[in-house]
């Protein structure tokens, strides 16, 4: 691990100034807990011995066998009282290799967000950090966490977003908002980055009986510290009127203003389309509309209460990904079980993913909530994304699926994804496809095993070949008390390499002891 080793000091010394304000937030907010409101304080602290055979994740013949030890105190803070909200998960892990103790490093792992009403329904504002560190070279041995050496560095990312909440009585609301973020990585690979954002939306209040309109308005700025600047800006507007109880006529507008370095031809300008938007029943609504440079279909469906189906398609002749593109989001809930399925396309850059913590596959809760580690609060991670670092802007295509599902004593987990990325200079293309599953069984009330695996298989950018990479894991989990949990696992991980070097096999042992205080 070549990243996360740095004291207070020399984080300062790095010029974060007033960009500490997410985290100077967070502590504003918590001095909130001594007033009206429910808070939330957790302490833990996990204990880890861990044997590897294949600590550099070498080709065959150049494994070296590691002890390595893991200490890793975090803290835990989330309520809200009447000015005040904050979720706060922090953990220092530290790294002790008992080999090599020069390799010996600390990893700081931070999510926080936070939010504070300055002026009561009016003025407030968002702030947010993290600290995670992630792969630095896609096409090298790939570590699928800290414990290998080599490969991984710090990224860090913190923002605000002031804004205004806005009601003309009850003809209008809407919000104005500005947003300023930066993305840190301790990795040549990345730049650097901060990205400005203006917006403002509007829209009709209950006055508005048969009409109803609204309108957004967005700018965002990149400057990135080595890489190419970019501008994002478009202006849309969507006016809808009741003709009968199961029919609305439909109109949309808006404008494309974008700046982006690329090899295709970016086309900026208006457009606009009419239709209409039929509703046959509260369970579903059909729309459609077509005019100059756009023209749309949607499909929303909810026969019940638990599940839920939107397809949409856009021909949009300006903007930077034109032509025809589908999005789509189903989801279904049942008493023991939940299923969610979404496709997306979009032109987006890694730095933007990083800020909107989308370089993972999460898994979520019958309620759409994060399914949280009690162990670190941090959320269950199934699948690490594993892609090129690079300046480049890209046109992404994701697909993704996933199920958890609860059936007597046992718990199944499965997910899987395909993403696509076309970049926008070298016009290379990455495609990586990857799935994991996990069985939890509880053999008794305070014990349970878990089966896990993976596969990923990646197409590195501008080649045919292909790398895969799979594990599979034996567990066992102990609660000795309520705030005392032990745990064993044993885990074997392969990776078959086009890169000559780059092959590897890992057997590991871990036993862990986690406390929460």
């Amino acid at each position: 691990m070549q990243g996360g080793t740095d004291t207070g000091a020399q984080l300062a010394r790095r010029g974060y100034g007033w960009r500490n304000f997410p985290l100077v937030l967070a502590v504003v907010v918590s001095g909130q807990t001594a007033t009206a409101g429910e808070w939330r304080v957790n302490t833990y602290l996990d204990f880890a011995e861990v044997y590897t055979d294949n600590v550099s994740l070498a080709p065959a013949g150049e494994e070296q066998d590691e002890f390595v030890t893991q200490i890793s105190p975090g803290i835990g803070v989330s309520g809200q009282s009447g000015r005040a909200k904050l979720n706060l998960n922090y953990r220092l892990q530290n790294l002790i290799y008992g080999h090599d103790l020069a390799r010996s490093n600390s990893n700081h792992q931070l999510l926080a967000n936070g939010n504070l009403e300055l002026i009561k329904n009016w003025f407030f504002v968002d702030a947010k950090s993290s600290i995670s560190q992630q792969i630095v070279d896609a096409d090298a041995s790939v570590p699928l966490d800290n414990f290998n050496i080599g490969n991984r560095a710090d990224v860090i990312t913190y923002g605000v977003s002031p804004y205004l909440k806005l009601r003309f009585g009850s003809y209008a609301a809407g919000e104005m908002r500005y947003g300023i973020d930066r993305v840190e990585n301790q990795s040549t690979a990345l730049s650097d980055t901060e990205i400005t954002q203006y917006s403002a939306r509007l829209g009709s209040g209950p006055n508005f009986n048969r009409l109803n309109w609204g309108m957004n308005f967005r700018h965002e700025e990149m400057s990135r510290e080595f890489g190419p600047d970019s501008l994002r800006e478009n202006a849309s507007a969507v006016v809808r009127y009741r003709f009968h109880q199961t029919f609305n006529a439909l109109a949309r507008g808006g404008y494309e203003n974008n700046d982006v370095v690329t090899t295709r031809s970016i086309k900026n300008g208006s457009y606009w389309s009419v239709g209409g938007e039929w509703l046959p029943s509260r369970y579903a609504t059909l729309s459609a509309t077509a005019g100059e440079n756009n023209w749309d279909a949607d499909v929303y469906l909810q026969p019940t209460a638990r599940t839920q189906l939107h397809v949409g398609y856009q021909d949009l002749e300006v903007g930077l990904n034109p032509g025809g593109v589908w999005t789509a989001d189903f989801s279904h809930h049942t008493r023991r079980s939940t299923w969610r399925l979404s496709y997306v396309e979009e032109s987006t850059s890694t730095q933007i993913l990083q800020l909107a913590d989308r370089q993972f596959f999460l898994v979520v809760d019958s309620n759409g909530n994060l399914l949280i580690d009690p162990r670190t609060g941090f959320p269950v991670v199934i699948v690490n994304n594993i892609f090129a670092l690079t300046d480049e802007e890209f046109i992404r295509q994701r697909f993704q699926g996933s199920v958890t599902w609860k059936s007597g004593k046992s718990d199944f987990v499965l997910g899987a994804y395909n993403e696509q990325r076309e970049f926008e200079i070298s016009n290379n293309s990455e495609d990586v496809l990857g799935a994991n599953a996990s069985w939890i069984w509880r053999l008794k009330p305070r014990t349970q095993s878990i089966l896990g695996g993976g596969w990923q298989h990646r197409n590195p950018a501008g080649t045919n070949e292909a790398d895969e990479l799979w594990y599979a894991s034996l567990g066992f989990n102990r609660s000795i008390s309520q705030d005392v949990n032990s745990s064993l696992e044993f885990r074997h991980t392969e990776r078959a390499s086009v890169r000559a070097g780059e092959d590897y096999d890992e057997n590991r042992l871990t036993l862990q002891l986690s406390m929460r205080f």
